[in-house]
């Protein structure tokens, strides 16, 4: 997204919009109506762009419309650009989607561990000897550490 035309960062954040679309600034000042020099100069932060060139910059870098190649009527290399950008977007958002079920997949299955050796524990205090609750606890994979206490 094009930041506000008073962002300190404008020129850079410009330059890589620019690169990511994969265009050059010869290109992106023919879409915006403006010189390539001009283009540079917002780039390298030399001067702020006027309300007009601006506007066309949102246009071009905001809004999720196709752009149409007027002769071929196919998405311009702008509009693919965009299209892979919005896929990248989403798959990192599967991604992060997909760690956060992990980990609460994981947190789940340990819990149901504590859970699993709680009711072991409690079936110890009933009615199993010490070495059936270690036998069972070793079954989980877990080891035991028994300690005497003092009478």
């Amino acid at each position: 997204m094009i930041p506000s035309r008073d962002n300190p960062d404008f020129g850079n954040q410009l330059k890589r919009h620019r690169e990511r679309a994969e265009m050059t600034r010869s290109e992106l000042a023919k879409e915006v109506g403006c010189s390539d020099s001009y283009i540079s100069m917002l780039e390298r932060s030399k001067c702020k762009p006027g309300p007009d060139v601006y506007s066309e910059l949102v246009k071009i870098f905001n809004e999720p419309k196709p752009v149409l190649d007027p002769a071929t009527r196919a998405p311009t290399f702008l509009q693919r650009a965009k299209d892979a950008e919005r896929v990248r977007e989403l798959e990192r958002t599967v991604h992060e989607a997909h760690e956060r079920s992990a980990i609460a997949t994981e947190r789940a299955e340990r819990q149901r561990e504590v859970d699993a050796l709680q009711t072991l524990t409690v079936k110890a205090s009933e009615a199993l000897s010490l070495e059936t609750l270690i036998r069972m606890i070793h079954e989980k994979g877990y080891t035991v550490t028994v300690t005497k206490l003092h009478n």
